[in-house]
């Protein structure tokens, strides 16, 4: 980052907006030079837009650095839902009590040829061209994997030795 760029961060602009990151996104900040991406966030607080300057700050409060954002905190806090979303399971079948063993196996049998018609119509699909393939990707999905706070715009206010000793 250039010198003009940092000294603007750190002096002349005033954060619109903070960033709770964990002990893992603190390391590879401080440590690795790296990017600062959603699952490495805990907590968002303020209303900014992208390409604010937000600080980010430890468990502890302790600010560790700011950053241009490269999202708005509703994109930021949506990318966090997603990326702290369980994987889907399947619910185990329910036994219903009513039912009878005669009722219980036509739904098994229907929801089989419901999947089998699904199955079949997703295996005829051909494969889009990268062109279109790039057009109906959504953008959240497009995004997600984009960093919030890119490292070449993070300044580091601390180094992780700092916040080892104190």
């Amino acid at each position: 980052m250039t010198s003009r760029k940092a000294k603007l961060i750190n002096h002349a602009l005033t954060p619109q907006g903070t960033l709770l990151v964990d002990d893992g996104a603190t390391r590879a900040l401080l440590d690795k030079s790296a990017s600062l991406f959603a699952a490495g966030i805990l907590e968002v607080e303020g209303t900014f837009v992208k390409g604010a300057l937000v600080k980010m700050v430890t468990r502890s409060g302790r600010e560790i650095g700011r950053g241009l954002t490269n999202f708005s905190a509703p994109e930021v806090l949506a990318f966090m839902k997603e990326s702290q979303m369980p994987p889907t399971t399947s619910a185990p079948a329910s036994t219903s009590t009513s039912a009878s063993g005669s009722e219980q196996k036509a739904d098994d049998d229907l929801g089989q040829t419901v999947l089998q018609s699904l199955s079949a119509a997703v295996v005829k699909q051909q494969a889009p061209s990268p062109a279109s393939a790039k057009s109906s990707t959504s953008d959240s999905s497009k995004l997600r994997h984009k960093p919030v706070i890119s490292r070449h715009n993070f300044i580091p206010s601390v180094t992780l030795s700092d916040l080892v000793l104190s």
